[in-house]
């Protein structure tokens, strides 16, 4: 089995050839967050906080990537990219996505950790999220 969670976390330990497949894009989606964190850790640090946003970009980008596909996770983080200037008030901006929700049993034990609060807004037939971020500490 593939162990999912946070960035740092994600690894390739449990996974058998025989019993399960990668999930689609999983090495790409590893990849890129992986060079995100690497920036956030030695190349902005460099250039102090400059972001005008609360998640800063590379964290609303890491954030969509765990919890949308590869090209909505692409899209929107460049977009909020394009948008964190000078032009424009900045502010706090969490990420909005339209998740398929599967529901997970817990069967005794440890319960699961939390990585994220969604929370809904609107409706209609597709009701969209605010992803939260669970801060461990």
């Amino acid at each position: 089995m593939l162990q999912k969670g946070i960035w740092g976390r994600w690894s390739l330990k449990n996974w058998k050839r025989s019993s399960s497949r990668l999930p689609r894009g999983f090495l790409i989606k590893l990849g890129i967050g992986k060079g995100v964190q690497f920036y956030q850790r030695f190349l902005s640090p460099l250039f102090g906080r400059s972001c005008r946003y609360y998640p800063s970009c590379s964290n609303y980008f890491l954030w969509l990537l765990e919890t949308t596909t590869l090209p909505e996770a692409l899209l929107k983080g460049g977009l909020r990219i394009l948008r964190c200037n000078q032009l424009f008030r900045g502010g706090i901006d969490y990420p909005v996505i339209t998740p398929h929700l599967t529901p997970i049993w817990w069967k005794g034990g440890a319960p699961p950790k939390i990585a994220y609060w969604l929370v809904p807004i609107g409706g209609g037939k597709r009701k969209k999220y605010i992803v939260i971020k669970v801060e461990n500490g």
